[in-house]
């Protein structure tokens, strides 16, 4: 288990940012009672309130719950989260309280270490209803661990909102703070190595089911030839039932390959010294039986 937040409390009414940002006007009632709400809830107790480093997974993946990877340029690539929410409560006045966990995960060491250097914080991810103002939130889905979180006494809020900095503004505020640059500068490497890895990870993926996809399409070829009447072949849609697939087809292969088959050698023609056709030895065939008789 990772590193543990103390309780973390801010005010949905109250920013504590005047000068950057973007301002919030929630439909408090509504809002508090997405968060308490029973599904809410559940995806705390469950465990499965996840969130990433920044929000850009989740508007690269275009969705609102935490999955683990998505298509990206015809290709799927995971990318592991860096937050779990462990407690989550609104009350009637709009301030809310969470515990947040630090994952063992790449992302969540370098959220981790940027907490511990008292840069950054946490930026919440719900959705609201269209043209609605103030916003009537629908859905509250997790925190994000970003640069500059919109609520300053979260160090988080999301139409779907997301509630990190953004702005005119916001390249200077970085800009101005060296220590913030300095780190953004960094997961940015991180970042980059960490899918330059994961896609070279997928293309070894995509060789290695080509191979097998070749070599079971030659084994079920040679067999649908060489067995007629052999017993059909198990197909399942697990990774296990693949391996179990193949030594299926293994399997029958080398029964066929080791079974004791008669052996065929065409009737000759005695006096022309040439193999008889078909035809002819089949007709030779049956005066044999009847000559027998």
């Amino acid at each position: 288990m990772g590193r543990v937040t103390g309780e973390i409390t801010y005010n949905l009414a109250d920013r504590g940012r005047t000068a950057v940002g973007s301002s919030r006007d929630w439909d408090m009632q509504s809002a508090v009672r997405v968060i308490n709400s029973p599904a809410t809830q559940e995806m705390v107790e469950k465990g499965d309130m996840l969130g990433y480093l920044e929000h850009l997974p989740r508007t690269l993946f275009n969705t609102c719950r935490p999955v683990m990877g998505g298509l990206v340029g015809g290709k799927y690539v995971t990318i592991d989260h860096a937050v779990r929410t462990l407690k989550l409560k609104a009350d009637s006045d709009g301030t809310v309280h969470h515990v947040a966990e630090f994952l063992d995960t790449e992302p969540g060491e370098v959220a981790e270490r940027a907490d511990r250097l008292r840069v950054g914080g946490f930026s919440s991810f719900m959705t609201a209803k269209p043209r609605t103002f103030p916003y009537v939130a629908l859905g509250f889905f997790g925190y994000d661990y970003v640069t500059e979180p919109n609520y300053d006494e979260n160090r988080g809020y999301a139409r779907a909102v997301l509630d990190s900095v953004q702005g005119e503004d916001a390249d200077e505020a970085i800009m101005v703070l060296d220590s913030i640059a300095a780190f953004s500068s960094r997961q940015s490497r991180e970042a980059s190595q960490l899918i330059r890895s994961m896609l070279g990870h997928v293309d070894q993926m995509t060789e290695a089911m080509a191979a097998l996809r070749e070599e079971n399409d030659a084994l079920i070829d040679r067999l649908a030839r060489q067995s007629m009447g052999a017993a059909p072949v198990p197909v399942m849609d697990s990774v296990s039932g693949t391996r179990t697939f193949r030594q299926a087809c293994l399997d029958q292969f080398r029964h066929v390959n080791t079974a004791d088959l008669a052996v065929f050698a065409p009737a000759r023609d005695h006096g022309a010294d040439r193999p008889l056709s078909p035809e002819e030895s089949l007709r030779r065939s049956r005066r044999n039986v009847w000559s027998a008789r």
